[in-house]
């Protein structure tokens, strides 16, 4: 073997040991203390309890006023200041709570299509309130004080959703969206309680008012478990 053939032996020798670099991860895998950070998925036993408390509610109120009148004499006020707005209250204070960890985060981009969309629905419901308030407007002009009280009702329930609509045209952070969704709630329950009072102001379909209890329920479960589900989430990182 010449000097030359010597000398590139070691070369040729360290070349073929030389071993490839591995790329580096890209994918990196939960350890177990950022999974230990993660919130739990909301367990079953405490939507039930939720569930349960609002039907309490209800139906406790419903039974004191149909048995106690003289104890409930204070509701005409409460129905016409506190009633149409409950649903908005529980929003409020649930953004209140959680205004310094939540609803002060901005929304993320990919979520613009579907606002957009809901800006359309609110615009839609606004003319179905619309279009009720000319209805009995016009169909009792000569005694608007029998539907004042369905007046006021719809007449809420479209502010909510023409509200809604500019909660979500603004959208800066994600308190306007919070906040709409529970004008949207707001408004549904708003119209539910003035077709529960036209029911309620004709004497022949007085009987029929009751059915409505079903869907005033329904949506006070909505609220609930829908801010349940809100506190339970965990924020975005945009």
């Amino acid at each position: 073997m010449t000097d030359l053939d010597s000398s590139l032996q070691p070369d040729l020798q360290s070349g073929d040991d030389k071993k490839p670099i591995d790329a580096p991860a890209t994918n990196k895998q939960t350890t177990p203390t950022q999974a230990s950070r993660l919130p739990k998925k909301p367990g079953h036993k405490s939507i039930l309890i939720a569930v349960f408390l609002v039907v309490v509610i209800f139906a406790g109120v419903y039974w004191v006023s149909w048995h106690f009148p003289s104890v409930m004499r204070w509701y005409d006020e409460w129905q016409l200041w506190i009633l149409p707005i409950l649903p908005l209250l529980l929003y409020v204070a649930f953004c209140m709570v959680t205004i310094s960890t939540r609803q002060l985060q901005p929304i993320p981009d990919r979520q613009y299509e579907l606002l957009n969309s809901r800006m359309t629905a609110n615009l839609q419901l606004v003319g179905f309130n619309f279009a009720i308030i000319s209805f009995l407007i016009g169909f009792f002009k000569e005694s608007l004080p029998i539907v004042h009280t369905a007046l006021l009702f719809f007449t809420v329930s479209l502010t909510c959703f023409l509200a809604s609509y500019i909660c979500l045209f603004i959208r800066v952070r994600k308190l306007f969206e919070t906040i709409s969704d529970g004008l949207v709630t707001n408004g549904l329950w708003a119209i539910i309680l003035g077709l529960h009072s036209m029911f309620t102001a004709s004497d022949p379909l007085q009987s029929l008012a009751k059915i409505f209890w079903i869907p005033i329920v329904l949506v006070g479960l909505y609220a609930a478990v829908d801010i349940y589900y809100r506190a339970r989430e965990r924020p975005e990182q945009v």
